[in-house]
């Protein structure tokens, strides 16, 4: 574990563009209060480092399955602007569709273009697949593996969500209420927007 110093300053007047921050101000004195510190004290914080590579690869995988979509669907625009008829099973983005793409007859101009949004594509699905093994390495280890099993014997969570909990929430044992945990995965979601 990795312990990090950390000088605790809570302050009124430490706000952004003049607004108040009560509300923060309260949850971060209600949670030194749990733990029996005052604003003057120092505090060591055990950052889990596997925790926070699970939380870099999660991320990461989530921003490679973005990628893939903002591609297909550049690919798509590019067929429908052109008047260029899409291969049948382009709806599933079957390997047999992809062929047929790059198999379309075209000026040059267009031919380069969709050969290098393909070869992006295909780049993009290489990619996935190789951060996939590695979670899939990382979360059948002994120290996720009790947790991963405990999400997922809940109905409805498979081993995509509970991974995808791992890597959010560092310790629900920090929340007093479900409603708190709610709140803390709605805001994450919003910054990851």
């Amino acid at each position: 574990m990795q312990v990090v110093r950390l000088a605790v300053i809570i302050s009124a007047k430490t706000n952004l563009k003049g607004m108040t921050v009560k509300k923060t101000l309260s949850r971060k004195q209600r949670f030194f209060n749990k733990i029996n510190l005052t604003t003057d004290d120092e505090v060591y914080v055990g950052i889990d480092v596997h925790k926070k590579n699970c939380h870099i690869a999660v991320r990461l995988h989530n921003q490679l399955r973005d990628k893939r979509g903002r591609i297909k669907h550049q690919i798509k625009s590019l067929l429908l602007q052109h008047n260029i008829p899409e291969p049948d099973g382009l709806d599933d983005w079957t390997k047999q569709s992809i062929v047929q793409l790059r198999n379309i007859k075209l000026c040059p101009q267009l031919r380069f273009t969709l050969g290098v949004m393909l070869d992006e594509l295909n780049y993009l699905l290489t990619q996935i697949k190789r951060v996939q093994r590695e979670l899939k390495n990382i979360y059948s280890k002994e120290h996720h593996s009790r947790q991963m099993e405990i999400l997922q014997s809940h109905p409805g969570v498979g081993p995509i969500t509970a991974r995808q909990f791992r890597a959010e929430v560092f310790s629900p044992e920090r929340f007093d209420k479900p409603t708190q945990l709610t709140r803390d995965l709605i805001a994450g979601v919003r910054n990851a927007l």
